[in-house]
């Protein structure tokens, strides 16, 4: 059959593929699809503020939905639950579990949910998530080169260049960064630059693609010739190397000096990695980072340590409140408790008469150290140093500890007869062979039972020998740090008045 007349008017809308037969139904359709745009914008933002707060401050245990939203509803600066595609919290809370973000169970109070990192996820869940970050940022193209084309569109009717058609979000282009194409390229880089920063990323990882411009920036502005190298590593490419460093979330960065891991920063927090890469750059150009680091008196990167760093792991001792720490039965004649976390070499080894810049106990062989942390931590080692005396002739030379408990998450110190009744959270005991030349001895830890502690009580229970007292020079903590801590008024704990 021939049709007559002029043909029928078809649009199609090229967000959602749906056939639209007249003008009439264009323009209502536009206006619908406005609403749903703006809907599907806030859903996501929601999406994205909401898990990144379960993950920053719970990592990946399991808590009360409630309990998050509430700390989430807190921030005014955060998207609403209202304006999104969820008519409830628990309609959200079971979507995430439906989409694979997260673990959902139910319990007598409410539904209770972990977070899943996007490294553990299903291939299948990390398509959907990254298929909802290209629907977004598709929907913001258009937007952006509508407004664009609105006020700048020319005399003959031309429209500019859509933002993004140029590829100038393809993170490649900038020449200063250096993509790892194998494990031996990485090590030849640690071994070349004197300091590497390294980006560990997915294709698939939303956050990872939200804060690469700023590592770009951060890498055409701060890298130096055999000195300070920026280096990506896609870890789906390169499983190896982000199995050797301990990369278990996106995105990951890692600062290595002279070849050593020094610092750790996981997910894209732009103020912490600034600070972190600008801080070494700025001990580099000032002569500060020279040699071994041992002495620069640096918090992480240049304090003396005892013993080499696991792999994958920094030193977090600069994560202790020291106005929040305790030892008890400590003989004052010595130094303060501060002197355990001190970044300088012990005076013994670095041949200093004068400072007496080491503990040790007083009325009898034990000593109880109480240290809160200003941030989360993932325990993996304890490293201890103890330098007594060698003269076999002194009766009175303090020992090294032999038997140590250690408790955690405890929100002040113990006293003696406290900790004796207390099971601890892990017991060691330590042998002559367990110290190093250094006087240092490695312990590592259950790490399950460390992860986001906020603070560690060591107790040496008493001395390697027949001694009466016993000593400590340094300690050092190994791990991983996470969200920073709101410190509150730190107060002893049973004091009298007047003591």
């Amino acid at each position: 059959m021939e049709t007559q007349g002029p043909s029928p008017f078809v649009a199609v809308c090229a967000s959602c593929d749906v056939s639209l037969l007249s003008v009439d139904d264009m323009k209502r359709h536009a206006g619908h699809t406005d609403d749903l745009r703006r809907n599907m914008e806030e859903s996501w933002e929601f999406q994205i503020a909401f898990l990144e707060l379960l993950r920053t401050k719970h990592q990946a245990r399991r808590v009360s939905a409630n309990e998050v939203y509430k700390t989430y509803t807190q921030d005014p600066q955060h998207p609403s639950l209202q304006l999104t595609q969820w008519k409830s919290l628990n309609e959200f809370v079971f979507w995430l579990g439906q989409e694979g973000l997260c673990t959902i169970d139910r319990k007598p109070d409410g539904l209770h949910i972990a977070y899943i990192s996007p490294i553990h996820r299903t291939p299948a869940a990390r398509e959907r998530e990254e298929d909802r970050r290209r629907r977004i940022h598709k929907i913001r193209l258009l937007r952006e080169n509508s407004t664009s084309v609105s006020a700048n569109q020319g005399k003959d009717g031309s429209c500019p260049t859509p933002a993004g058609a140029s590829g100038q979000f393809d993170s490649d282009q900038t020449m200063s960064t250096v993509h790892i194409k194998s494990p031996a390229e990485f090590q030849k880089l640690l071994s070349s630059s004197r300091i590497v920063v390294a980006d560990f990323y997915a294709d698939w990882c939303g956050p990872c693609k939200a804060i690469a411009p700023l590592y770009e920036q951060l890498s055409s502005s701060l890298s130096r010739k055999d000195v300070v190298t920026f280096v990506k590593v896609d870890v789906e490419a390169q499983k190896d190397i982000a199995s050797t460093y301990n990369v278990t979330s996106l995105p990951t960065f890692m600062v290595f000096r002279e070849g050593k891991a020094i610092e750790k920063v996981q997910g894209a927090d732009p103020r912490k990695l600034q600070e972190v890469v600008k801080k070494l750059v700025k001990e580099v150009e000032g002569g500060s980072a020279s040699g071994s680091g041992e002495g620069s008196g640096s918090s992480s990167g240049g304090s003396w340590r005892g013993a080499a760093l696991p792999r994958g792991y920094t030193d977090i001792t600069d994560q202790i409140e020291p106005k929040g720490c305790e030892l008890l039965n400590a003989d004052e004649d010595f130094g303060p408790v501060r002197v355990l976390f001190d970044t300088s070499k012990p005076s013994v080894l670095a041949k200093k008469e004068g400072a007496k810049d080491w503990v040790e106990s007083g009325a009898d062989d034990q000593l109880l150290l109480f240290m809160p942390f200003q941030s989360m931590l993932k325990l993996h080692t304890l490293q201890l140093t103890s330098l007594p005396p060698t003269d076999d002739d002194d009766d009175e030379a303090p020992m090294r500890p032999g038997t140590i408990h250690l408790y955690t998450n405890k929100p002040h110190n113990l006293d003696f007869s406290e900790a004796d009744d207390t099971p601890p959270t892990q017991a060691i005991t330590l042998t002559e062979k367990d110290w190093n030349a250094d006087g240092t001895a490695n312990i590592g830890l259950r790490f399950v039972k460390f992860q986001n502690i906020n603070s560690l009580i060591i107790y040496v229970t008493k001395g390697d020998g027949d001694g009466e007292k016993v000593r400590l020079d340094r300690v050092r903590l190994i791990g991983e740090s996470g969200e920073k801590r709101e410190m509150g008024k730190l107060e002893k704990i049973g004091d009298e008045a007047g003591e």
